[in-house]
């Protein structure tokens, strides 16, 4: 007999509850953060900059938190330790997101591997679970919306590790190549689907970024 859980989840924005049919306990899946590192846009790290009353990277933090047992923070900054997490410093350095990407991969203790960029802070554990479910047995499972894929929120398997490896030893360090290479799965996300909400793959790159997502956090709260 098969059980199934129901349950309802914080959305780690609005602090609304989502309904949920995901298990109720955390799965064998590795979390990764990428906290971007130092913005020259933003004078800091992304993932210590604060929005409403607490840092950018808390909210993806929250999010992965819920479903993983293991939660690994891709920073060259030792400040993040105060999150209670493994910190994981870039093996390659100056190589953009590849390198932190690669750098965690090797360390996750699971073969499922869920990863959140620090500066998308309304991505929803929703949206995660619907990759979860929806991944097959692909490499990779990357959501798309209006034609864009978004490299930096999606599933991968840890045997996706020597593509990368590839990747970086022919000093390849986009994402969408080794994603190519790697014959991922889109996985489409469209305005009708409840886990969708209007800023949920916004960005935030700059000041502007910012103000904008101060103003739609406190529309929610």
């Amino acid at each position: 007999m098969k059980i199934i859980f129901f349950r309802f989840v914080e959305d780690s924005c609005s602090g609304n509850l989502i309904f949920s049919t995901f298990a109720a306990m955390k799965k064998k899946i590795t979390g990764i953060i990428l906290s971007g590192g130092k913005s020259c846009r933003m004078g800091k790290d992304k993932g210590l900059c604060m929005l409403g009353d607490r840092p950018m990277i808390s909210f993806g933090l929250a999010v992965l938190e819920d479903l993983c047992e293991e939660i690994l923070i891709s920073a060259n900054d030792d400040e993040y330790l105060r999150f209670g997490h493994t910190i994981v410093k870039d093996e390659v350095k100056n190589i953009g997101p590849l390198g932190g990407l690669y750098s965690s991969i090797r360390q996750a203790g699971n073969e499922d591997i869920l990863v959140l960029s620090c500066d998308m802070p309304f991505v929803n554990t929703a949206l995660f679970e619907h990759l979860l479910r929806h991944k097959g047995n692909a490499l990779a499972a990357i959501p798309e919306f209006q034609g864009w894929i978004e490299p930096t929120c999606g599933y991968y398997r840890k045997e996706i590790l020597s593509i990368i490896k590839q990747q970086i030893d022919n000093q390849e360090y986009s994402l969408r190549t080794m994603l190519e290479k790697a014959n991922y799965k889109k996985v489409q996300i469209n305005e009708q689907m409840p886990l969708y909400t209007p800023y949920i793959f916004s960005n935030i790159n700059e000041q502007t970024d910012m103000f904008a997502a101060e103003s739609h956090l406190a529309k929610q709260q």
